[in-house]
């Protein structure tokens, strides 16, 4: 979550921490990368719509 002029968002996960997960966890071979990629970027699209809906005054 960022704070920025008073007020907070959520943004996308960086594809550099994709990366760093992947090293770490030994995700080597490209196409499970990519799958897991594709999944996380799913599931966090679907996250962020939720998260910055407008709440209700």
């Amino acid at each position: 979550m960022s704070i920025g002029f008073g007020a907070a968002f959520t943004g996308a996960i960086p594809f550099g921490s994709f990366v760093t997960f992947a090293r770490r966890y030994g995700i080597d071979d490209l196409c499970e990368f990519d799958r897991f990629a594709e999944i996380l970027r799913r599931l966090d699209s679907h996250e962020l719509v939720r998260l910055n809906k407008p709440k209700p005054s």
